[in-house]
């Protein structure tokens, strides 16, 4: 069927695109707020509301390529010059686009270069324009207008400096995949993990309706609230959801000393990895922290917790036996630090889902502090 002329599906899937990468970056916030459509297309704003990133989001659909003249970033650059105000702001300009990058482009390497060559570069697409002035779009004229008006000129380097390119031209795919396996969702089964991606979509669309046709302003504690509500229908009414029942807080560093002494700690110094050692800890003092909660008000906790952590071991130790078939004496101790990292990726059939890493991560380190498992390869 001929598609009419006031098809808007490319439009259309613009908008999808440019929200559904709202909500992979919402997953990647420890605090601060996602703004759509008030200063750019998105915004990332710290917890004090400055301006961190400032992103112009195309896309298209197949293939494409960003060539020189590209309404994509002329039209970018553009909307930056004439809202200076909060281009100056700003620390980083992004043109975020699913088009691809040619060598030959004026925008090879483009993220690497000065201010300088980047302005001489785009004033030679200009210039070039400029000669064959009648055969130049109106539109592209009225960009280069404002771009290079001389008093704009200090402006437009300044935004230059601060202007990058990022190119993904897996489109939709890349981008629900990201969500997908965000540190949010990674422990949750597939099916579980598609069903809060479709609740986090939906509720970024749902904002404006949500806040009463107010700023387009998502936080990250919104985020969490959303997921935390729309995981309560995910489980049996039988299961015990882990997760940070209480503030998250960390070990205060005059304590740090007194657990160095702990078995898990000396498990980890054997395989030479001090470097996650203080990680280790605020997992394991997060995680017992939270689990107190459930033992002192449930009953049936400690028992299901057992038989959890008895799962947990024994599928522990045969990986272990999985990775000492393949360890030499040349790489046991770089094996046992993957070894380590592997262990946190184990999912157990249980009624107990733990949908925190850190507190899951601690539990792991409570089985090691048993003495039912190690670290290091060279153990039986």
């Amino acid at each position: 069927m001929k598609r009419k002329k006031q098809d808007a599906t490319d439009q259309v899937m613009g908008y999808l695109y440019q929200y559904i990468f709202a909500v992979s970056e919402c997953l990647n916030l420890d605090s601060g707020s996602i703004v759509i459509e008030t200063y750019g297309d998105v915004s990332i704003l710290d917890k004090e509301s400055n301006i961190m990133k400032q992103y112009e989001i195309k896309y298209h659909e197949g293939k494409s390529c960003l060539n020189n003249r590209d309404s994509d970033f002329w039209k970018s650059l553009y909307n930056w010059v004439i809202n200076y105000d909060i281009s100056k702001i700003s620390n980083q300009l992004i043109l975020y686009t699913t088009a691809t990058i040619s060598p030959k482009s004026i925008f090879d390497n483009w993220n690497i270069q000065i201010p300088a060559e980047k302005y001489k570069k785009i004033r030679s697409i200009y210039d070039e324009d400029n000669i064959s002035k009648s055969t130049t779009p109106e539109k592209r004229q009225k960009y280069y207008k404002e771009i290079f008006s001389d008093k704009n000129h200090e402006k437009l380097i300044a935004i230059l400096e601060k202007f990058t390119i990022e190119t993904e031209k897996g489109g939709f795919l890349v981008i629900k995949n990201k969500v997908m396996n965000s540190k949010e969702l990674k422990t949750y089964e597939e099916e579980e993990r598609l069903i809060l991606f479709r609740c986090l979509y939906a509720y970024i669309v749902d904002v404006p309706t949500v806040k009463e046709k107010k700023r387009w302003v998502c936080t990250y504690e919104e985020i969490s609230k959303v997921l935390k509500e729309s995981r309560s229908h995910l489980s049996n009414r039988n299961d015990f959801i882990i997760e940070e029942l209480l503030p998250i807080t960390g070990i205060e560093d005059n304590l740090l000393a007194d657990y160095n002494k702990k078995k898990f700690v000396e498990e980890i110094q054997r395989i030479e990895y001090s470097q996650v050692i203080n990680e280790a800890i605020q997992d394991y003092f997060r995680a017992n922290r939270n689990l107190n909660v459930y033992f002192n008000n449930h009953l049936t906790f400690e028992r299901e917790y057992s038989n959890y952590i008895d799962n947990l071991q024994l599928k522990m130790n045969n990986k272990k036996r999985i990775k000492q078939l393949e360890v030499t004496s040349e790489n046991i101790i770089k094996e046992s630090k993957v070894f380590y990292h592997e262990s946190f990726e184990i999912s157990i059939e249980s009624i107990l889902k733990v949908y925190s890493e850190s507190i899951r991560r601690g539990i792991i380190h409570n089985v090691i502090e048993t003495g039912k498992a190690t670290w290091h390869l060279g153990d039986k």
